[in-house]
């Protein structure tokens, strides 16, 4: 830990998201430093969340890729700072994350936006990434013949 700030520090917001400050700041060169604030917000998917009419194939590729939780990073940082002023920026970060996103956040209807919003990227994916249908195969008569185009 480089300030004065505990970090990790953890906050469980009403809506169920539970929002992880990590401070993940490191040296770069001499005393300068590359300072790094990592938001992370998890929760679990609660079962209400899944659509009831969806293809019930689709639907299990899409719980597979999306795992049973939701989740939302976001990363604060600022480049080739002094090791004195270091500190400074980190509870600045803190402070922007505590006043402005972790309230965002908050809203009782934001895990049920990042939720479709997660659903519609991972159904897209899973889409494009479907098997192709199985073609029927007809009876093989062999190879065609083609001897007719040619003539001696």
């Amino acid at each position: 830990m480089h300030s004065s700030t505990t970090l990790p520090k953890i906050h469980q917001l009403a809506n169920g998201l539970i929002v992880t400050l990590s401070d993940r700041s490191k040296p770069m060169a001499g005393d300068r430093w590359l300072v790094r604030l990592e938001l992370s917000a998890t929760m679990p998917i609660p079962a209400a969340y899944w659509p009831a009419n969806q293809n019930r194939d689709l639907l299990c590729r899409i719980q597979e890729t999306m795992r049973d939780k939701l989740t939302y990073d976001k990363l604060l940082g600022k480049h080739f700072v002094a090791a004195d002023d270091m500190p400074l920026i980190l509870t600045g970060f803190i402070q922007q994350a505590e006043t402005n996103i972790i309230p965002y956040l908050a809203n009782p209807a934001f895990p049920q936006r990042l939720f479709a919003e997660r659903y519609k990227e991972a159904e897209a994916s899973c889409r494009l990434n479907r098997p192709a249908p199985a073609t029927v195969v007809e009876d093989d008569d062999g190879p065609a013949d083609f001897s007719h185009c040619f003539r001696d």
